[in-house]
């Protein structure tokens, strides 16, 4: 049976930053000491200073370069919790990108690449108090005008680990689920900075976005909850498909 919220919740959560940004033609590395070479990506995104319209597929002047990866109706927004940045990576990836600064400002004609903080994970909303075991799988988000649909993990990016020359990156997101989370949006609107966010639905308790993330990420994963989420109601149709591309496939589900 689905289960939902009785009543709209809100939560000290709040939109610490959004950022959105075209498709760049950068030049790079894929570690600092290796040769460079040109690629292109909208990874590198500008901070908002206005209130921000959230359309059907986004927020105005946000592109996506791996159209099969990002974007589309069921991931349009991206959201990332700030407090992944104070755990993980101010001690990580803080001193990695201090340590690279000049290569990594050569990477951009007109954005500096070596600035470290929030939007480093080419999110488009930054929040406060949330982070990937604290919100689920078809939760109903409000923020400002906007209301989100939380329709999966985003997956380990080896764009991400390009735009930051840390191939050990990758591996740091798998193994802590701190890669955020895409939405679809339910209703369009302005966002800013500083609105707070209100839980309008939680329509089950079971996947979090770290769960899911993490059953994703095996290998050979455990049939039974493959299954379970394949067949749960907060599932969209696109990750139904491939969880039962995976259960189809030999050797990628286990009994």
């Amino acid at each position: 049976m689905t289960q939902t919220t009785p009543e709209p919740l809100a939560t000290a959560a709040r939109v610490r930053a959004i950022f959105a940004g075209p498709i760049r033609t950068l030049r790079s590395p894929r570690e600092p000491d290796g040769d460079s070479s040109t690629w292109k990506s909208a990874i590198l995104k500008s901070p908002a200073t206005a209130p921000v319209h959230v359309g059907a597929l986004g927020l105005a002047g946000d592109a996506q370069k791996e159209k099969a990866h990002h974007g589309g109706p069921t991931k349009a927004v991206l959201v990332y919790g700030a407090p992944r940045y104070a755990a993980l990576w101010d001690h990580t990836l803080r001193p990695h990108a201090a340590l690279h600064a000049g290569a990594l400002r050569a990477m951009s004609a007109d954005v500096d690449a070596s600035l470290y903080g929030f939007g480093a994970f080419g999110e488009n909303i930054t929040v406060s108090d949330l982070d990937e075991h604290t919100v689920f799988l078809g939760d109903l988000w409000q923020i400002g005008e906007c209301v989100l649909q939380i329709t999966e993990p985003r997956g380990p990016c080896a764009t991400l680990t390009r735009r930051w020359m840390r191939p050990a990156l990758l591996d740091e997101v798998k193994e802590t689920a701190a890669a955020g989370w895409y939405n679809a949006v339910h209703t369009q609107g302005h966002i800013t900075v500083g609105d707070r966010l209100t839980l309008v639905a939680r329509v089950q308790f079971d996947w979090s976005v770290a769960r899911v993330f993490d059953l994703l990420e095996q290998r050979v994963a455990p049939r039974a909850d493959v299954v379970a989420l394949r067949d749960a109601f907060s599932t969209h149709d696109g990750l139904r498909a491939r969880l039962t591309r995976q259960l189809s496939t030999a050797g990628r589900t286990i009994d």
